[in-house]
Parts: structure tokens; C-alpha cells; sequence
């Protein structure tokens, strides 16, 4: 009895040790939303249109948003909130005032409930802009609604008036698209092919074409066919391409570019001779994981978001600390918010009005603080075994395999990278053998996550080297 006793509470600690993993984060300017993994969705800071949930305007720890617990993907924009279910269904909550959320709407009211856009189920990427939003479906066709004041719902017009365009309406005719960027008023976004794609604003972020007027409709940017990640802000954008070198471009003035100078860069350039694993751009700041999973940061820092100890700006990528935990991180408005391996969250920057959450004293934070302690990721780091399935070998080299208790019939598995891109899509008939091929991706961590016709959906982090 004493050891049922002492199990009981064994297996009640670690879970809730991993219902405190978090999977996914993303911050909209002044608030952050991110996805556990127990598939629930949580919010702080500001939330004036309701955008972290409840009935207050500022919200200084973390609550629940609703109550469901099959989120997958989560997106913030300037006050609205994009997220995608288990089955591919598009919700959205918050700011609606230039029809953003995509319900046929137009409203001053704050919208603190998640409500699905649609009724399609076959949504892949979502991003979320400064008033406007964007998505690709499954069959790589590409999606825009709301404002369109400086073309960049890219559907070839330029509407400065009230927003016609409330719904999701897809651009152009093309089924490649792979990867999307919302910005403040532009979009990048990536095809299957490996190029890189701009349209939108081209004061504040000159787009590539060296014009000055907007471009309402999607230009590659360059020749090159090897990009794998894009990632922008409102004065700047930076890439990684499949060699994991960083390139950069945009307004420098406070060395947000990372090149070494304080140049305006119309185009890319490369940034130093590191592999990456993943960038993330502010307005004026950015950062970068390498591939020793070491974070480093450069760009404007008057209210420390480059997390360097220090308020001063730089125009290269310093490092933040030492540790090579690093899995993600993101920079917006003018803060910090990153994970690592064993799963806790750090937070760093400006903290007027309480931003940053939890409570953290101190109008500027200027290196990282944990706010939320270890769980079990890095017990997930192995040949590993839940309920109904066996994932090995964890770490891998490239090639996965999940073998089920007993054949559960049809299985689809989804496979996410670390920032929430469903990078694979695979259909089993026989789940007592199922073999996932990861040779193609980057090394890093990524999210298997397995939905089967009579089990509850199960997510597995796994390591590639």
C-alpha cells in the first residue's frame, strides 16, 4: 500500500512538472501566448483587445486561455492571436479592427475568446502581422485578410481604406508556397523550392527592388534556391539558408543588420561564417541560435532585450551566456523570450507595466531570468516510451521509427520544428511500425506528434543530430 502511496505521488509530481513545458511561445509587441505541452494555451501582458484572455486589460503571470487542450501552433500579432487545433481547423481572438481575425468582422470590441475562422481543416502555417494576417493551406496555396494599406495582403491591390478583404481570400494561384513571414505591414514567406519571396510596405523595411512605392504583389528576392527560414520585423528581416549560414538586411542604425557596421543593407549579406539553427527578428534587435545551441544577440538595447548584462547596442552577434541549452527564442517589441533543452522559460528586456510577467521586478531586465523551471524534456532526450508507443532511437541520426502496442488502425503523424512549422505530414495504415525519415531536415529539435482514429494524440519530442 505504502508503495502504491509513493507511486501515486511519484507520477502526480512529474505530472505536473511536464504539464509546465512549454512547446511553443510567441509575443505579439506587449504580450506573449504560447501552447504546453498538454496542448493548452496560456497569455500575459498587455491585453487590452483581450488577446491573453480574461477580463483584465494587463494580465502579470500567465492564464489559461479557454479550457481545451488540442492546440498545436500559436502566432501573435499586434493584439490578435492566430492558432491552429490537432485537426487543422484556423482560430483566432483579439484586436479586430481592420478585420484581421478573419470572422467577416469588423469591431472596436476586444475579443478574448478563440473563434474558429471557417470551416476548413486543412491549414498548415500561419503568421500573424501588425493588422493583417496570413496562411498556407495544405495544398501550398497562400492566404491574406485584413488591412491593406500598404499591399501587404500581396493580392495585387492597395486598399487605404476601410479593409474589404475580412475573410481569408488566397493570393494568386500558386500551390508551393511553403514558409510565411508577417511583419508590421510586409510578408515574407518561402516556396517548396527554396526561394525567397517579399511584398508589402517599402518605406519602413525598403523591400529588395530598390523602389520606394509598395509592392502589392509576392517578388523573389534574388536567385538563390537554398532558403530554409525567414523572420522579420519592422525595420529588418534575416534568413537562414540550408548551409546554415545567416544573412541579414534593412534598416542598420542601431547595427540590427549584425554585419559589423551601421550600413543600410538594401539586400542580404552574410553574417560572419557560424551555422545557425534558427533567427528571430524585433524591430530593431535580433537573435540567433547556433548550432551548439549557444543564443546570441545584436541591434538596438536601451531597455536590454539583447540580454548581454549591459543597455548598450550592438551591431554583431554578442553572446548571451555561455550555455549551450538554447532550443528557442524570440525577440519582439523590445523584449526577450527563449526556452531551453530542459524546458524553462527565460525572459529579459523591458518590463514597464510588468510586460515580461510574473511578477519580475525592475523596469529593464537586462540578462535573461528563469521564470518557470526544468520538466521533462530532457527526460525525452532517449529511446523513449509512452502510453501505446515506442519512439527510437532518441537522438537520431535521421531515420525514426514508432512502433505501436497493438495496430490501431489509420495514424497520421505530424512533425514539427521548434518554432511550430508542420514540416511533415504522414499517413500509416499499420501503427505497429511506423518509420519517420528526418535526413532531409536541419539538426535540432523537433516535435512527433501522433493522431490515431481510438487514442488521444500523443507528442514526442525528438533530438536530431
Amino acid at each position: 500500500m505504502k508503495k502504491n502511496l509513493l507511486l501515486a505521488v511519484a507520477l502526480l509530481f512529474l505530472t505536473n512538472i511536464y504539464a509546465q513545458c512549454w512547446k511553443q511561445l510567441d509575443s505579439g509587441g506587449s504580450f506573449t501566448v504560447g501552447i504546453k505541452t498538454d496542448g493548452t494555451i496560456w497569455g500575459w501582458g498587455d491585453n487590452s483587445s483581450g488577446q491573453v484572455g480574461g477580463a483584465d486589460e494587463q494580465v502579470t503571470t500567465p492564464i489559461q486561455i479557454g479550457n481545451d487542450n488540442d492546440w498545436k501552433v500559436i502566432k501573435a500579432g499586434n493584439g490578435h492571436v492566430l492558432a491552429l487545433r490537432n485537426d487543422n481547423t484556423l482560430w483566432a481572438w483579439g484586436r479586430n479592427d481592420s478585420g484581421q481575425l478573419g470572422n467577416n468582422e469588423i469591431t472596436s470590441n476586444p475579443n478574448p475568446t478563440p473563434i474558429q475562422i471557417g470551416t476548413d481543416n486543412d491549414w498548415a502555417f500561419i503568421s500573424a502581422g501588425n493588422v493583417f494576417s496570413a496562411a498556407i493551406k495544405e495544398d501550398g496555396t497562400l492566404w491574406t485578410w485584413g488591412s491593406n494599406g500598404n499591399g501587404e495582403l500581396g493580392n495585387g491591390s492597395l486598399d487605404t481604406s476601410t479593409p474589404q478583404t475580412i475573410v481569408p481570400t488566397q493570393v494568386g494561384t500558386d500551390t508551393d508556397w511553403a514558409q510565411i513571414e508577417a511583419s508590421t505591414t510586409q510578408c515574407f514567406a518561402l516556396k517548396t523550392d527554396g526561394t525567397l519571396w517579399e511584398w508589402g510596405n517599402n518605406g519602413n523595411l525598403p523591400l529588395t527592388n530598390g523602389a520606394n512605392t509598395p509592392v502589392v504583389s509576392p517578388i523573389q528576392i534574388g536567385e538563390d534556391n537554398n532558403w530554409i527560414q525567414v523572420s522579420a520585423g519592422g525595420f529588418g528581416a534575416s534568413a537562414i539558408k540550408n548551409n546554415g549560414t545567416l544573412w541579414s538586411w534593412g534598416h542598420n542604425n542601431s547595427g540590427s543588420v549584425g554585419d559589423g557596421t551601421n550600413i543600410f543593407r538594401q539586400t542580404p549579406v552574410q553574417i560572419g561564417i557560424d551555422s545557425w539553427k534558427s533567427v528571430d527578428r524585433g524591430d530593431y534587435f535580433a537573435g540567433a541560435i547556433k548550432g551548439d545551441g549557444t543564443l546570441w544577440t545584436w541591434g538596438y538595447n536601451a531597455n536590454g532585450a539583447l540580454g548581454d548584462g549591459t543597455t548598450e547596442s550592438k551591431n554583431s552577434p554578442t553572446l548571451v551566456e555561455s550555455e549551450e541549452k538554447w532550443v528557442y527564442y524570440y525577440g519582439t517589441g523590445d523584449f526577450s523570450v527563449g526556452l531551453k533543452t530542459d524546458g524553462s522559460l527565460w525572459v529579459w528586456g523591458h518590463n514597464y507595466d510588468n510586460t515580461l510577467g510574473f511578477n519580475l521586478n525592475g523596469d529593464v531586465i537586462t540578462s535573461p531570468v528563469m521564470v518557470e523551471g526544468e520538466c521533462l524534456w530532457e527526460l525525452q532526450n532517449q529511446d523513449f516510451t509512452i502510453e501505446d508507443f515506442t519512439l527510437y532511437p532518441n537522438p537520431t541520426n535521421g531515420l525514426v521509427t514508432i512502433s505501436g502496442t497493438e495496430d490501431f488502425g489509420k495514424t497520421d503523424v505530424n512533425v514539427y520544428n521548434i518554432t511550430g512549422q508542420l514540416i511533415k505530414n504522414l499517413a500509416f495504415n499499420n501503427s505497429k511500425n511506423m518509420s519517420i525519415d528526418l535526413n532531409d531536415t536541419a539538426s535540432g529539435i523537433y516535435f512527433i506528434e501522433i493522431n490515431t482514429s481510438t487514442k488521444s494524440s500523443k507528442t514526442i519530442k525528438v533530438v536530431k543530430n
